[in-house]
Order: structure tokens, then C-alpha cells, then sequence
């Protein structure tokens, strides 16, 4: 399934991870940006609504210090519903039983993700029951 190119949020302490990423998407055509940790995420999601431009997808890191991953995931969902939210983690645990026990997100995928990964995410929550 074609992914059309997509204003992604790219939200993670780490700088490299979130500079990586964001390489990663805009070489796959994406219009991506990188937030370094979870208020900074916040805030460049709600100033691109309010602008006019807002994000298609959040990538958000699970574990941050101060405002982590779901607190992101919460503040974009309650402001845009519609938003897509991935939430990334290096934690080794089971991740795809999370989907559902983790409110406000769409879709849990381990770090470092691959284009491939996403791409799949991104094809299955943009056509649910598409084949991919």
C-alpha cells in the first residue's frame, strides 16, 4: 500500500535518535521535524495546529524524563483525535499487547525503528484491513 508523504512529529531525549529518525523519514519523502524530549514535542505540535500545519503522525520515545511518551501521546489525542501516535521504546518487553492497554495509542514499535517498520505502521493505521 502507497504511504502518501506525511507531516511527521519526531519526539525523543535522545537528539541522535530523534535526528535519525527524522533522516530516516524525510529520505522515504515525509516532511519531518524532531523534538528533543516530551514538553518540547508538545509544544511543536500544538504551535504547527495553530499555525495551520499540523502533524499527521507523532513519533513519540516511551521513556523520557519530566513529560514522557504517553503524557505526549495524551496532550496530542486530546487535542487532535485524529492524530496518528507511535510510541517507540528500547524497553525488551512484549509490545504489540500493548497497543491496547497504552490509552491514546495507535501503535507500539521498538528502537531503533526501521523504515520498513514504519512504513507497515503506517500502511496498516492509515488502510486497517488493507493488505500490506
Amino acid at each position: 500500500m502507497n504511504i502518501p508523504p506525511l507531516h511527521i512529529l519526531v519526539v525523543d531525549d535522545d537528539p541522535l535518535v530523534a535526528a535519525a529518525v527524522r533522516l530516516r523519514l524525510e529520505s522515504a519523502g515525509h516532511r519531518a521535524s524532531a523534538a528533543a524530549g516530551g514538553q518540547l514535542g508538545i509544544d511543536a505540535f500544538m504551535a504547527a495546529a495553530a499555525q495551520g500545519d499540523p502533524f499527521h503522525v507523532v513519533m513519540t520515545d516511551l521513556s523520557m524524563p519530566r513529560v514522557n511518551g504517553e503524557q505526549v501521546a495524551a496532550a496530542v489525542k486530546a487535542a487532535c483525535p485524529a492524530t496518528i501516535v507511535i510510541v517507540l521504546t528500547g524497553l525488551d518487553e512484549p509490545l504489540r499487547s500493548e497497543v491496547g492497554s497504552r490509552r491514546n495509542v495507535d501503535w507500539v514499535m521498538s528502537k531503533p525503528p526501521t523504515l520498513e517498520g514504519i512504513h507497515l505502521a503506517l500502511s496498516q493505521l492509515l488502510h486497517p484491513g488493507a493488505p500490506s
